[in-house]
């Protein structure tokens, strides 16, 4: 892990999630905190078996939040286990809403596709014709690289900030790209794959002179509302009303939530363990259908290695269009992982199988990667 002092802060690398920026630079990740090990063996568990490991990890402290498993269309458990605020002894469950870090970089990536297909941008036409203002040195940045994190464009727990960048309080979003500009590329586009948040804010402020729509409304006009995502939607700034869990630092302190929403398109998205089923049901079976199969077979397939040392999951062969893709037939598995400050979340499922994982935590020490890798091996046994 690595943690930066500033707003922009957390770049915990596998589970993608962002913050602000001089604080910003603590928040993001996607989940390469402990690689999970192990291949799928054993025989397909029963949602006893699942409740089982997942009270033991609740009652020895390793887990708060809501687990959704579902096989064959059929949810075998949708559960929640610890407190979503310690304070008034609110208990997480099904209907609990949670930040999703990085899983957020997913529904950017569709958005993007969903423009695609309007004809209003070429996924291989260079990101400059979209960016007002783009710098000389992103001239050769495709779309693609963006969405497969290949385009050289550093993330932000590189670099070296002493304090808030400027307009950062009034404008988080264009602040970051600003300074994403500044920055040298830390390779020749298309050739190398690193982990960026700030690649994939860049692709929200795309989507947002693209559509002439911001960010948060045209997700929601173009893939919550269409799939009944009502518990859905971006931060835009401290979360209001009940449902929402608070998330919890591994010293019980509430973690800011401010953070989350200068994250934008790479990690300021928040649902429900529900609302992600309903959004993974529609990949698994195209309906309703957001985009041509051909463009949703394009998205869910793999267009570049890794972008980290190792992969978050064992399965994991490389990155498509905001996930992570490995495995062949029944064994192929899609997923992401995605965490900000307090906050763990995961989505994953077989397509083959039509077997869902959706993990959503409040405490910010939970190990993602081997709870998910476990879920995924008593969800789905073995698969060849």
């Amino acid at each position: 892990m690595e943690w930066w002092t500033g707003r922009l802060a957390r770049a915990r690398l596998p589970v993608l999630a962002v913050v602000a920026v001089s604080s910003l630079v603590t928040a993001c990740t996607h989940g390469t905190a402990t690689q999970a090990s192990g291949a799928l063996t054993g025989p397909i568990a029963g949602p006893a078996s699942i409740a089982g490991y997942l009270d033991g990890l609740a009652s020895s402290g390793q887990f708060s939040g809501a687990v959704l498993v579902a096989r064959s269309g059929h949810v075998l458990l949708d559960a929640g286990y610890g407190l979503a605020d310690r304070a008034t002894r609110t208990r997480n469950g099904p209907a609990t809403i949670f930040q999703v870090g990085s899983v957020t970089k997913q529904f950017t990536a569709m958005a993007i596709a969903i423009l695609a297909q309007q004809g209003k941008l070429r996924l291989n036409g260079q990101a400059c014709d979209y960016l007002p203002g783009c710098p000389r040195s992103w001239r050769p940045i495709t779309i693609v690289e963006l969405l497969t994190h290949t385009s050289g464009i550093t993330n932000w727990s590189a670099w070296h900030l002493t304090g808030p960048l400027p307009a950062e309080l009034t404008d988080p979003v264009a602040a970051i790209v600003t300074h994403a500009e500044s920055e040298p590329l830390a390779f020749r586009p298309g050739t190398q794959a690193a982990y960026s948040n700030p690649g994939y804010v860049v692709l929200g402020d795309i989507i947002e002179h693209v559509s002439g729509m911001s960010y948060a409304a045209f997700l929601h006009r173009h893939i919550f509302a269409p799939l009944g995502m009502a518990d859905t939607g971006v931060y835009q700034g401290p979360p209001s009303g009940s449902g929402h869990a608070l998330g919890y630092l591994a010293n019980g302190s509430v973690a800011p939530t401010y953070l989350t929403a200068d994250s934008s398109s790479a990690g300021a998205i928040y649902s429900t363990t529900g609302d992600l089923y309903r959004w993974d049901q529609a990949l698994i079976t195209g309906t309703p259908q957001l985009v041509a199969p051909s463009l949703l077979r394009q998205i869910l397939t793999v267009h570049a290695r890794c972008p980290y040392r190792s992969c978050p999951l064992p399965a994991d062969g490389g990155y498509g269009y905001g996930w992570f893709v490995g495995g062949t037939g029944r064994a192929r598995l899609v997923n992401h992982s995605g965490s900000v400050l307090g906050f763990w979340a995961y989505n994953g499922f077989y397509p083959a199988r039509d077997i869902v994982v959706v993990v959503l935590g409040n405490l910010d020490t939970i190990a993602i990667n081997p709870i998910s890798a476990q879920l995924n091996r008593l969800a789905a046994g073995q698969l060849r």
